[in-house]
């Protein structure tokens, strides 16, 4: 497992299939490669066919797991907002990445270039 500090309240990690993980919410190994996106714990229930989960509830761990594709993990400090992405070829052509971010911005106010 690889462990990265991004900043005092925010660390996230990569890991194997078979690494345990104690994430309270996370998307199904098998993504549906969309440009879905969900707020959670708010969503949790209508997370089927979705790439993205956004939250800014403090001390809820979020993740999604990949193979080939990407995992791209957004961190908004003024908001204390996080997203956790799950970016393949069809999901970055429907622009999964910026339908996050514009979800980041109606939910919690979030301004892209923080």
């Amino acid at each position: 497992m690889l462990v990265y500090k991004i900043s005092p309240d925010i660390e996230a990690f990569s890991t194997n299939i078979s690494d345990s993980t104690d994430f309270e919410v996370v998307l199904p190994l098998h993504q549906a490669h969309t440009a879905l996106v969900r707020r959670v714990p708010e969503e949790i229930d209508d997370i089927t066919g979705v790439d993205a989960l956004i939250t800014d509830r403090k001390g809820l761990s979020i993740g999604v797991k990949t193979a080939d594709c990407v995992p791209v993990l957004l961190y908004d400090a003024i908001h204390s907002a996080i997203a956790a992405i799950h970016s393949g070829w069809k999901g970055t052509a429907q622009n999964i990445i910026k339908a996050t971010i514009s979800r980041m911005v109606k939910e919690f106010g979030t301004v892209p270039c923080d």
